[in-house]
């Protein structure tokens, strides 16, 4: 419920929340012959009365003769109150359908909890009136306390208590550590070095913590600093995947039958399926990065390149797609926002190529796509002049369409690579006095 609601947030603005008070307990036992027969619905059917009775009777017994409420505590009564819930879900959905026809909004329900999602306020309201006059109709009270409206899904979808333990819970921290490692001679030898060491498992929970310090200090710097940590977190935790997965099930061959061997049966599970980022974990964490650029613009670009480092890990084109689309049109409504489509059309641009789709009215992005644009207003110089001026020249086709949608900065890219090993040029340190290298 709570990571499909935060995946949620990328589509929809707003966000109602309910639940019925003493649910089991409210339940009015007369209501089954109409939930059986699913009157007043387009799925009426005769029913069944004589089923209706004997659960009647049978729950009747069981409360000391009284018509109102169900026992908790077994299947069965979750599958009962589950069959008048759902008649009510039927209900609710055609209502709206008769009295919004072609509204965009979805509904998620768990047991007796309620999240209705919708980018026009309004139309929630509404709905959010038909939902509670169709519980009415089956004896059923919303709680007060908990009904609200929320602009912000992906806070009210996570409880306060949780919420309370992620942000006053230190993420990460440095510590010194030992540890034996071979130098180039193959010889051991004991090494120290600072790690970063994280309190959470969960990379989500790094994410929302995050969000929650941008919340409370809009556009700090810190933030800049913790997403960097985050994507090499993300980089770290994908490689070492890898490696794992090739030096349990490969060895130092190639012969994949290796894998599926049933020696490694049960490492298989433990590696393939626990280390794996998998979409439904994806997805959200995709959703609070967005929110993040959203809140902080001062470092939307960062905030984006993480958007794009998860959408990396993400192995069906058509997913990436989807959800592409999904972040762009959560930009979409945003005015001023020629810098984020700068950004966006980092991530974008060989996916919009492939399928034709032209998004951005920003002229260089409009440019970069192919279009015919007019980035000046030329018309002051002379004709002859204005005609030769290489307007196209200020897009550099040939990297554009290298372009990898991940997004990278050049700027840090090679210290960045140095400090991973990954890269041995230290011609960018030759101007740096040799005391603060050392340093």
């Amino acid at each position: 419920m709570e990571q499909r609601s935060i995946e949620l947030s990328l589509e929809y603005r707003y966000m109602f929340v309910t639940d019925i008070t003493n649910c089991y307990g409210s339940i009015d036992t007369q209501c089954l012959d109409d939930v059986i027969a699913l009157r007043n619905t387009s799925c009426q059917t005769d029913g069944d009365s004589e089923m209706a009775n004997s659960m009647r009777m049978l729950l009747r017994s069981m409360q000391d003769g009284r018509n109102l409420g169900i026992p908790q505590g077994s299947e069965i009564f979750d599958f009962i109150a589950e069959i008048i819930l759902g008649y009510a879900d039927l209900m609710l959905s055609e209502a709206v359908a008769d009295k919004l026809p072609g509204c965009d909004y979805r509904i998620l329900r768990y047991r007796d909890d309620y999240r209705v999602f919708c980018n026009d306020y309004d139309q929630l309201k509404q709905i959010s009136y038909m939902l509670q006059q169709t519980l009415t109709r089956l004896h059923f009270l919303v709680n007060s306390n908990k009904t609200m409206m929320s602009e912000d899904i992906i806070s009210d979808s996570i409880k306060q208590d949780k919420q309370f333990y992620i942000f006053n819970t230190p993420i990460a921290k440095k510590m010194f550590v030992w540890k034996r490692e071979k130098d180039k001679d193959g010889k051991e030898k004991m090494v120290s070095k600072y790690e970063t060491v994280y309190d959470f498992n969960g990379i989500q929970k790094n994410l929302l913590f995050i969000r929650m310090f941008g919340k409370k200090f809009p556009n700090g710097g810190q933030i800049r600093n913790m997403l960097e940590a985050f994507d090499r977190r993300i980089k770290k935790y994908k490689e070492v995947t890898a490696r794992e997965f090739t030096s349990m099930f490969l060895g130092d061959t190639d012969d994949a039958d290796e894998y599926s061997s049933e020696k490694h049966k049960d490492t298989d599970k433990h590696i393939y399926y626990g280390k794996q980022l998998k979409k439904e974990t994806v997805l959200p964490m995709i959703a609070i990065a967005v929110q993040i650029a959203l809140e902080n613009i001062k470092h939307v670009n960062y905030a984006l390149r993480t958007v794009s480092v998860l959408l990396d890990t993400l192995d069906d084109d058509e997913c990436k797609e989807e959800v592409m689309d999904k972040v762009c049109s959560k930009f979409a409504h945003i005015n001023n926002a020629d810098y984020m489509e700068l950004w966006l059309q980092n991530i974008t641009y060989a996916s919009d190529k492939k399928r034709g789709i032209k998004r951005y009215r920003m002229p260089l992005c409009r440019l970069a796509a192919g279009e015919e644009v007019e980035l000046w207003n030329n018309s002051w110089i002379k004709e002859e002049l204005a005609d030769d001026l290489p307007l196209r020249s200020i897009c550099a086709e040939e990297e554009v369409e290298e372009k990898s949608p991940v997004i990278t900065f050049k700027a840090n890219r090679s210290y960045l690579d140095i400090l991973e090993g990954t890269s041995d040029d230290f011609s960018m340190f030759d101007d740096i006095p040799v005391d603060i290298l050392e340093g």
